[in-house]
């Protein structure tokens, strides 16, 4: 059976790439701005010149105005293309599975049990030690392919995330659970977890978060009964030892975090 003949089910709902809206039409106006008026010295600087020095001489002498406004036009062409492409981006939230167009021309599905998890992650461009601009990006990791970002430029990202996970949750939580009853490690990212212990990164690197599948190389592990407490605290998941040290990992680098929470409180606690 081919991937086009996958059955996906109901359709639940489709985002779709932001449309070209205000701030486009103002960088796209302003490039215009920036490819006309050099264009315009050149040419009424080359009728004025050409009296006394020839046509040759008046091109050559303001022949860097029409540079200017050509690498103003390249860029005016990159962003217009760029705009209208991601315009065309779709996710489909399906009962049993998503369908997506987000880079090439290619439209890529899959089943909820061909996908690995779900994050979502903050990141921030500093410069010189402050901040100039933060993304939020939400993450999918397929089992046999590489990780999808899901970013701002698809319309109701948060409304997509919760359509996502209320299809996804349901159907691996059940053989997660069963799993971690049985003994065997389930891992979420930086944190795997085993009915008798729990692992934790001893590193956690931004880089890492975008690797598929994400799985720290190097581990600490503490077997429950060590454990005074583990909570979730300004975006961090405490992880308290009796010793009272306490090991932060962000929530947004564990995928399926919700689904650790569940088999913590009703594998663990109960």
């Amino acid at each position: 059976m081919s991937r086009d003949d996958i059955n996906l089910g109901e359709l639940i709902a489709i985002h779709r790439g932001l449309p070209i809206g205000r701030r486009d039409t103002w960088w796209l106006a302003g490039l215009v701005i920036c490819i006309t008026i050099p264009l315009l010295l050149g040419i009424l600087s080359i009728r004025s010149f050409a009296i006394d020095h020839g046509l040759y001489a008046a091109i050559f002498q303001v022949q860097y105005l029409f540079l200017i406004a050509y690498l103003a036009f390249l860029f005016f062409i990159t962003i217009l293309v760029y705009r209208l492409w991601t315009s065309k981006y779709f996710v489909a939230v399906y009962d049993k599975g998503i369908r997506w167009r987000l880079k090439g021309f290619r439209t890529k599905m899959l089943v909820w049990e061909e996908l690995n998890g779900i994050a979502t992650a903050a990141f921030e461009d500093v410069l010189f030690n402050k901040k100039i601009s933060d993304e939020q990006v939400s993450i999918l990791y397929p089992a046999r392919d590489r990780p999808i970002l899901l970013d701002r430029r698809l319309q109701g990202l948060d409304a997509l995330i919760e359509e996502i996970k209320n299809q996804y949750y349901p159907v691996i939580f059940p053989h997660l659970m069963e799993n971690f009853k049985n003994g065997q490690i389930v891992s979420f990212g930086p944190v795997v977890v085993q009915d008798q212990s729990i692992s934790l990164a001893r590193t956690d690197i931004q880089k890492e978060f975008l690797q598929s599948p994400y799985q720290s190389k190097r581990m600490q592990t503490f077997p429950w009964s060590t454990l005074s407490g583990l909570s979730v605290k300004s975006g961090f998941l405490m992880v308290k030892s009796e010793n009272s040290k306490i090991k932060r990992i962000p929530v947004s680098h564990i995928p399926n975090f919700e689904i650790l929470l569940k088999i913590v409180e009703q594998g663990v606690n109960s």
